[in-house]
């Protein structure tokens, strides 16, 4: 049975990030939603695989919303990440 919600943090290593919300999302039931945590570096290369997201990303509707600098600080890390909604 396909998942009606999904809430994520995936590793953010390498754009692992992009392959983890593809993978979310085929097998997220239909009318289910999802929600992830992403590194922002996927919405500003320019690599064929970011790219390629950010189209896909407009294609399936989904949103994305830059969360505040330094927002993970306390947990070690100041990787600057978007919070990503998809519905589907």
């Amino acid at each position: 049975m396909a998942p009606d919600l999904i809430y994520m943090n995936p590793p953010f290593e390498e754009l692992q990030d992009v392959d983890h919300v593809r993978h979310a999302y085929e097998v997220l039931a239909e009318d289910g939603r999802m929600i992830s945590v992403m590194a922002e570096s996927a919405f500003f290369r320019q690599d064929k695989k970011s790219v390629g997201f950010r189209i896909w990303l407009k294609e399936v509707g989904g949103k994305s919303e830059k969360l505040p600098d330094g927002r993970f600080k306390e947990s070690g890390t100041m990787v600057n990440a978007r919070l990503v909604v998809i519905s589907k």
